[in-house]
């Protein structure tokens, strides 16, 4: 926090530093708290293009023909900046290793990404490529083989990819320098900035901006986490059908109910076009748990401890004065 002092009748200018580590829009806001108590919010919007061109950003991996031959299919890296470009990949196990790339100014080079697990397994992981001060992601997908004509498992085209643990891949890493020009145009995907609040116990209120493309509906899904079927952790998601959205001029709101107020709930917010495909996917939202019983439990539970303690102490009295 920074302190500022406005005298009458002057005019006094916030440096803000926009330094974005990936390609995506940003957005954000600074509260200006008066001493009186008066608050003003000012709204922050970035766009940033990352100087690596990735294409596609969602790999499809089809069945090869022959057993014998690997899940594996390949994405083309184009660099925009005007000097050369060291990337990294980084890969949970499904995904076989991926050595390290250098592209000249303004060249392409395309990359094989190869499933590392059997073929019986679905893939639906995301890579990161990390260069000095910026990251994109990939998602790979890869369908599992068919077992006695039964397919193992689906995933419908609008479906989309849970992010892996914080543990195999960070989410955030630290800028060494700007990196990012601004584009000629928006984004097609940008990710927007969720707000919760609790309303009480088990209600919260989600809100955030209106995106200029037209939405058909919302969708809410909480992660769930278990080790079935091995010892991997595995992640999955399920809708909240009870949400309920509502829309007030260019922000959107949605009303959970009935959340267990004891849990710690992971949530992800989807907009969808009106035929279902996704236009964006913001990043997960922690809903914490109550940490503190409520004052009134807090009451009985000290005033339980006194008459027990009480008690304790007559029954000792008794016992000396007792023969």
């Amino acid at each position: 926090r920074t302190g500022y002092r406005v005298e009458a009748g002057r005019t006094e200018s916030i440096a803000v530093t926009f330094r974005p580590d990936e390609g995506r829009e940003f957005i954000g806001e600074i509260t200006l708290v008066e001493a009186g108590g008066g608050r003003s919010v000012v709204s922050l919007r970035g766009r940033a293009t990352a100087p690596l061109g990735v294409e596609p950003g969602e790999l499809e991996i089809t069945r090869p023909a022959k057993k014998s031959e690997p899940r594996a299919g390949k994405i083309s890296l184009t660099n925009r900046a005007e000097r050369s470009l060291l990337v990294k990949f980084e890969a949970s196990p499904r995904i076989k290793p991926i050595g390290e790339v250098t592209l000249a100014p303004r060249a392409t080079e395309d990359v094989a990404i190869e499933v590392a697990v059997d073929r019986t397994v679905p893939v639906h992981e995301q890579i990161r490529i990390v260069g000095a001060g910026f990251h994109v992601p990939v998602t790979v997908n890869a369908s599992a083989e068919e077992i006695s004509g039964v397919e193992k498992t689906s995933r419908p085209p609008s479906a989309r990819v849970p992010s892996p643990p914080p543990s195999a891949t960070p989410r955030r890493l630290a800028v060494v320098a700007p990196a990012v020009t601004p584009p000629s145009a928006p984004l097609a995907n940008p990710y927007l900035a969720v707000h919760a609040r609790r309303v009480e116990g088990s209600q919260w209120e989600l809100r955030w901006p209106q995106p200029q493309e037209p939405v058909g509906r919302y969708q809410l899904d909480e992660r769930i986490l278990s080790r079935e079927g091995g010892s991997d952790l595995q992640i999955s998601w399920r809708p909240l059908t009870k949400a309920e959205f509502t829309t007030s001029d260019a922000t959107a709101f949605a009303r959970l109910r009935s959340l267990d107020p004891k849990q710690l709930h992971m949530l992800r917010l989807i907009a969808l076009r009106p035929d279902g495909s996704t236009i964006w996917e913001a990043p997960l939202v922690a809903l914490a748990p109550v940490n503190e019983a409520p004052h009134h439990d807090r009451g009985w539970l000290l005033i339980g401890a006194i008459v027990l303690a009480g008690l304790l102490y007559f029954r000792w009295r008794a016992r000396r004065i007792s023969p």
